[in-house]
């Protein structure tokens, strides 16, 4: 299991091979990967990830708020 990174910094947050991850509760999460809905999710206030699938593997980040509603305005 690897660690959450931070921020990549040129993560193409608007891209739907990024999947936004919220944690609701601790047994509960919920992911999307359509525009619509990550800017939603950007708007409350759950802790959000970002999962971004490589070549070999998915990553997890630390979701960047103001990089992400910037990308997805």
């Amino acid at each position: 299991m690897s660690n959450i990174r931070g921020d990549c910094g040129d993560m193409p947050y608007e891209d739907r091979s990024v999947t936004f991850i919220r944690i609701l509760s601790a047994t509960e999460i919920d992911a999307c990967n359509d525009r619509a809905t990550k800017r939603a999710w950007l708007a409350e206030g759950f802790p959000l990830f970002a999962g971004w699938t490589g070549r070999y593997r998915t990553d997890i980040f630390r979701l960047d708020r103001a990089a992400a509603r910037k990308a997805l305005s």
